[in-house]
């Protein structure tokens, strides 16, 4: 069995770490979605743009720690996480840029 040595550890730390800052960034641009305190910005753009934030945070995990911590995982439901978030990611960006432009 291969054990991680110390630069792995500092890359699924430091992985884990940028991941639940964009989860925190998420929940935060979410809670704000309810109040927003710029009134230029509707609220939709902080819905979509917490929405965005965390499929990133998942998207970051998925692909930096899980795949790294469980290198035998089945590759279809990983594959599938991967492309959900990523089409999540890209969805919630694609309302933010079409929600300015128009």
């Amino acid at each position: 069995m291969r054990t991680m040595v110390g630069a792995g550890r500092v890359g699924i730390i430091a992985a884990t770490a940028w991941s639940g800052a964009l989860a925190l960034a998420g929940v935060r641009a979410l809670m704000l979605s309810c109040a927003p305190p710029v009134p230029a910005v509707p609220p939709w753009a902080w819905t979509a743009g917490g929405v965005s934030f965390l499929a990133m945070a998942h998207l970051v995990f998925c692909a930096l720690v899980a795949d790294r911590m469980f290198p035998h995982a089945n590759p279809w439901l990983s594959t599938a996480a991967h492309v959900v978030a990523g089409l999540v990611l890209l969805g919630g960006a694609g309302c933010l840029v079409g929600g300015f432009l128009l």
